[in-house]
Order: C-alpha cells, then sequence, then structure tokens
C-alpha cells in the first residue's frame, strides 16, 4: 500500500490531541514524521501506533544524526510489552518509508518496528542539523504491510 501525503512542519495532529507529560520528548522533524506515518495508516494500525507513540518517554538520537530510538521506560527499565502490538511475523520490519523534502532535496527515512513495537526512525544520512530548520516537509508516505 502507498499513500501519498504532503504534511508541513506546522502544529502536528496526533500530537496536538496527545496528552500526559512526556508530550515533548519528540523534535519537530520526528513529530512530523509520525504525523505523517499516523495519517496514512488505516484505523486499526493508526490505533496501536498512536497507542504505543503516546508511551514513547524516552529517545536516544545517534550522535551521528542517522538514527532516532524509541523506548518506553516503565520502573527505570526499558519495557516492550506495549498493550497494543502490530502482527509482524518478524524480529525487524519496516512499518513506512518518508521523504524528507528541504531546499529541493529529499531524504528518505524509515520507522521501524521491533517485535511488533514502534522502535525507531532510521535516516539515510545525518539529520543533525534539522532542530534548527523550518523549510521541510515530510512526503511520499508509504506503508509496507
Amino acid at each position: 500500500m502507498s499513500v501519498s501525503v504532503k504534511m508541513t512542519n506546522g502544529g502536528g495532529m496526533i500530537f496536538d490531541m496527545l496528552r500526559g507529560f512526556f508530550f515533548g520528548v519528540f523534535n519537530k522533524l520526528e513529530k512530523n514524521i509520525l504525523n505523517a506515518v499516523s495519517n496514512a495508516l488505516d484505523e486499526e494500525r493508526r490505533n496501536i501506533f498512536r497507542d504505543q507513540i503516546e508511551r514513547i518517554n524516552l529517545l536516544r538520537r545517534d550522535p551521528n544524526g542517522n538514527e532516532t530510538i524509541f523506548y518506553w521506560m516503565k520502573r527505570g527499565k526499558p519495557c516492550r510489552d506495549f498493550p497494543l502490538m502490530f502482527s509482524t511475523g518478524k524480529k525487524e520490519v519496516c512499518l513506512a518509508k518518508v521523504h524528507i523534502r528541504y531546499y529541493g532535496r529529499t531524504l528518505p527515512a524509515l520507522v521501524m518496528l521491533l517485535d511488533g513495537a514502534i522502535f525507531r526512525i532510521k535516516y539515510s544520512q545525518s539529520v543533525v542539523k534539522f532542530d534548527v530548520m523550518d523549510n521541510f516537509s515530510i512526503e511520499d508516505v508509504k506503508i509496507f504491510n
């Protein structure tokens, strides 16, 4: 299934709805990628995705800017047993591929699952400078089954 969605880096739809203390854990680029993926999913998978994203309370960003790893910490330890899980049948699988468009360039990124849970965003090149960039959009969201 392939869905073409263009999201700008303005206010995010799912993140505007999210409640809780950990709302601010994602940067602007991560929020926009996760919003675009959420909007491209069917209703059942969107509910699983949103439930998992709401629980993320710790991120590890690669110092080189090549990936962001998501954690749900419970009692000081990483927890992978989300109440709602994706049925993947594989250890690590790509949920979605997006394209980040900035200044006429395109940077692919993959949203990965591990054992049915949101795990990381893997970028094809460094995104270290994206924390200060405002001129980007998320385009061409492709959802994998």
